[in-house]
């Protein structure tokens, strides 16, 4: 269920917002894609040369994947789905002076925006809600960099796995 007024209002975007439900996507033209444009252009995604037209076009698309790749949204295709639809809602409804309880429920978004978490924090009284960003980022660790493999030998080879070099040194090697 979308919370802003904005993107809410449309029974055609809450059919987006729900698991299974449609998507928005090139080359469709209509009134949920003038909401999203709407949308984008409230958030601060650029939409220059054609502006709210209805219609989603390479310039939609590529605002879209913007928006996507900022937020920390997987897949940054242009294509408005689910996770497109209710993170620009939620970002909507706050900006509508509407904070909901489903955007203190998902410290995801807030560990994405800490800003606004910190906003929320002030507006609210609730001295909570960094805490929880925290501990998502805690309970979600970012990966570092993939280990390092060492070689072996194929079962079966005659070739013997060569040993562990100290780092730095590099084996001299003659013909």
């Amino acid at each position: 269920m979308l919370a802003s007024q904005l993107l809410g209002s449309s029974a055609d975007l809450q059919s987006v917002s729900t698991i299974g439900g449609r998507r928005i996507m090139a080359p469709e033209v209509s009134d949920s894609v003038a909401l999203v444009q709407q949308a984008l252009i409230a958030v601060n995604s650029a939409l220059p040369e054609h502006g709210v037209d209805d219609g989603f076009g390479t310039e939609m698309g590529n605002a879209v994947s913007a928006y996507k790749a900022a937020h920390g949204l997987s897949h940054t295709d242009p294509v408005v789905g689910v996770g497109t639809i209710t993170s620009l809602d939620l970002e909507i409804a706050y900006l509508e002076g509407s904070p909901t309880d489903q955007v203190l429920q998902k410290p995801g978004v807030l560990a994405l925006a800490p800003y606004f978490a910190g906003v929320l924090e002030n507006n609210l009284g609730d001295t909570s809600i960094g805490q929880r960003a925290i501990d998502f980022f805690e309970l979600n660790p970012v990966s570092g960099p993939p280990a390092r493999r060492t070689r072996t030998a194929c079962p079966g080879s005659r070739r013997r796995p060569e040993p562990a070099r100290p780092p730095g040194r590099t084996p001299h090697r003659t013909r």
